[in-house]
């Protein structure tokens, strides 16, 4: 099943791709650049449509390419416990993978850098103010979101240390970013 939900979530980021090279083509045909680099020197020409389709098509992918390398066969069922709870407990959470929290962690984090993107996007592009605020004020709850999350995954047993080590320094490179923006770059 997760073959297939990936195969689904990698043609929708082929479908997100496509509009957003076709998107991009048509909206910098006055440019005088190579048409393959065109969809990226207009982008934010039609904000936030294209930003976004670019994000689409790269989260497709790579979510869509998690899924399948990570699916795994049919596994065995475990045999019935016989006994206490507690005992019966035990043996269902012997095997048990720690981390989910850091897992959530480690996507809001990119979650996090794709929305900062997105208003960088925007802003560059001298768009509407309040459309590139909604994106900001999406990125600053997703920030207090991240450092509820880096609380609970630091707290988790078992921990997913892949996820810490990869989910807390995003979270510090995004609300630095996101601060620095707000502070500094949004002065000028």
């Amino acid at each position: 099943m997760k073959r297939i939900i990936g195969a689904a979530f990698m043609l929708g980021g082929a479908a997100c791709l496509y509009f957003f090279a076709a998107g991009g083509a048509f909206q910098g045909r006055e440019l005088q650049a190579s048409p393959a680099g065109l969809p990226f020197l207009s982008l934010g020409r039609c904000y936030p449509a294209d930003a976004v389709l670019m994000l689409g098509a790269l989260w497709g992918f790579l979510i869509g390419t998690f899924l399948v390398i990570t699916a795994s066969g049919a596994k065995a069922a475990a045999p019935a416990a016989a006994g206490s709870a507690a005992s019966r407990y035990a043996a269902a959470t012997t095997g048990r993978k720690g981390g989910t929290i850091g897992l959530f962690m480690l996507l809001n984090g990119l979650l996090l850098l794709s929305t900062l993107f997105v208003t960088y996007i925007g802003g560059m592009a001298r768009q509407d103010v309040m459309a590139v605020g909604v994106f900001g004020l999406i990125a600053l709850v997703q920030m207090g979101l991240g450092i509820l999350l880096v609380i609970l995954a630091l707290f988790e047993r078992p921990k997913g240390i892949l996820a810490l080590i990869l989910g807390i320094p995003l979270h510090l490179v995004g609300i630095a970013i996101g601060l620095l923006a707000f502070f500094v770059w949004g002065r000028a």
